[in-house]
């Protein structure tokens, strides 16, 4: 991946995107999936535009884990939100340059 934040915010962006979409056409707990996707969404956005593409990554990562551990939605019949977070953050460590 390129080093630079524009890039790595646009596939940041884009494996969200995805992830909307997946949870607006899904079969179990839609409302539950829309809301973790936009929470994702909401912290990632909040990350500064100084760091560079890969600590940038990084930092996503992280701060998703951290969402993870404390989000629940209670209002899911199968899901509480935290394992679409968690897919967001698989997909987001994919992009991430190899060491």
């Amino acid at each position: 991946m390129q080093d630079s934040t524009a890039s790595a915010r646009t596939a940041i962006s884009e494996v969200i995107d995805r992830h909307a979409i997946k949870a607006q056409n899904s079969a179990y707990d839609r409302d539950v999936c829309i809301l973790a996707v936009g929470a994702a969404r909401d912290a990632v956005s909040a990350l500064p535009d100084s760091l560079s593409g890969d600590a940038y990554l990084d930092r996503a990562f992280e701060t998703l884990a951290d969402l993870a551990e404390t989000y629940h939605d209670g209002d899911g019949t199968y899901t509480c939100g935290r394992g679409v977070i968690i897919a967001v953050m698989d997909d987001i460590a994919c992009l991430r340059t190899p060491a």
